[in-house]
């Protein structure tokens, strides 16, 4: 591609430029972004949870641990039903070294129905299968892809509303040039409800936490209609599960993110210590609680294989596609919706990221939607928002990108 230096970072006003407008948009904004971290963040940690209990059950009491799972909504897909794009013999080679799987997090759910209904989350998981390493990118739920193979552009949460797991797998496939085959779908209150069956976890609070927990207790009331007490004194203490999901989400104390994923491993392990002491009939009700609140197309013996590996899983990498982009109004279905610039442009970099893969070529599919998306929105590379390059994508990113 060549090389593009007029892309340039775009002014923004200062606070006392904006008008009251312009500031409860961004206001907004802020809350769309912290909304997406914590929906994020409950997909993840519910699903690590429930395969740490599940792989203690099998462990301690082996096939009985089997009928536990039984719970849990197991969805047939055919391979006939799920199309990929046609890619190199090189990209081929590069997804043989992984296994991509789609979670859902969904938070509608309708008589134990997963077949609809909206998706707030869209996370792509590659783990390597040599490593055992996990690369997890959120899709936001605003990007603009196509939604249905034929041509109609949409925000892409619209794709799962209409046609389920198997309309939002082949749009992912479709959009991104992957090859999804399986998916898992949780309700976002699967890991709270799984900390309060136990009774709750004991937690050493800082006083530095404190008030950075009760932040996060609003907002995740605020996004999950539930209430919980304030944490009101540092120093350990048994925490709800409103409480404990609030305590992995701080990432403002010394440490940053470090930190944040040590507290996410502290109460995964708190939890697991906790199910330790329970009898069977309490860990089958444990399991319980949370299984009805999963579908996946993996059978029992898959989640089973994945339970025993994860000890050697860790996550490697996390972000958010697309990685430049823009936000704005584009009439008719795409309004208040976020751009890539371009979708070509940000598969690459997503294959970058998944597959530690920097020679990817997209498909003649991708670049047809690609261009379909510019002509639609108007919206080229040169609109990219400067964004930190330690957690997004670049201008200066998009620079060296295009001059590679």
């Amino acid at each position: 591609m060549a090389s593009d230096n007029s892309i340039k970072k775009i002014e923004r006003p200062t606070q006392g430029q904006r008008t009251p407008e312009q500031r409860a948009a961004r206001i907004a904004a802020r809350k769309r972004k912290r909304r997406r971290r914590v929906i994020f963040l409950i997909v993840e940690m519910a699903i690590l949870t429930f395969l740490s209990i599940v792989l203690f059950l099998w462990m301690r009491y082996g096939s009985r641990a089997v009928q536990a799972l039984n719970e849990i909504s197991h969805v047939e897909i055919s391979s006939e039903v799920i199309s990929v794009n046609s890619v190199t013999e090189h990209t081929e080679v590069v997804r043989k070294g992984f296994e991509t799987i789609a979670l859902f997090g969904v938070d509608n759910r309708s008589e134990g129905n997963y077949d609809s209904g909206n998706s707030d989350s869209m996370i792509i998981c590659a783990i390597n299968l040599d490593t055992k390493e996990m690369n997890m990118i959120s899709v936001y739920r605003d990007t603009v892809m196509d939604v249905d193979g034929k041509g109609m552009l949409r925000k892409c949460n619209y794709a799962y509303a209409v046609g389920g797991h198997e309309n939002a797998i082949n749009m992912l496939n479709r959009n991104l040039d992957l090859n999804i085959q399986n998916f898992v779908a949780i309700d976002f209150s699967g890991l709270i409800d799984c900390i309060d069956a136990v009774g709750g976890v004991e937690i050493d609070v800082t006083k530095e936490e404190i008030q950075w927990l009760n932040m996060y207790i609003e907002e995740m009331a605020e996004d999950t209609g539930r209430t919980s007490p304030y944490v009101k004194s540092s120093g350990n203490q048994l925490l709800n599960g409103m409480q404990a999901t609030a305590y992995c989400r701080i990432r403002y104390t010394s440490g940053d993110d470090f930190m944040r994923a040590t507290r996410q491993r502290t109460v995964i392990s708190k939890l697991v210590e906790k199910a330790k002491e329970c009898n069977m009939d309490q860990l089958l009700d444990l399991v319980t609680v949370l299984a009805p609140k999963i579908a996946t197309s993996f059978d029992t013996n898959e989640i089973l294989q994945h339970a025993m590996a994860l000890r050697e899983y860790s996550i490697a990498k996390t972000g958010g596609y697309p990685f430049f982009k823009v936000a704005g109004e584009y009439g008719g279905n795409i309004n208040d919706a976020v751009v890539p610039c371009t979708a070509e442009t940000n598969v690459k970099k997503l294959y970058e990221e998944l597959y530690g893969d920097t020679a990817h070529e997209c498909s003649e599919t991708v670049q047809d939607i690609s261009y379909r998306i510019t002509k639609k929105t108007g919206v080229t590379e040169k609109d990219a928002v400067e964004y930190n390059p330690m957690y997004e994508g670049s201008t200066s990113e998009l620079n060296k990108l295009n001059s590679e």
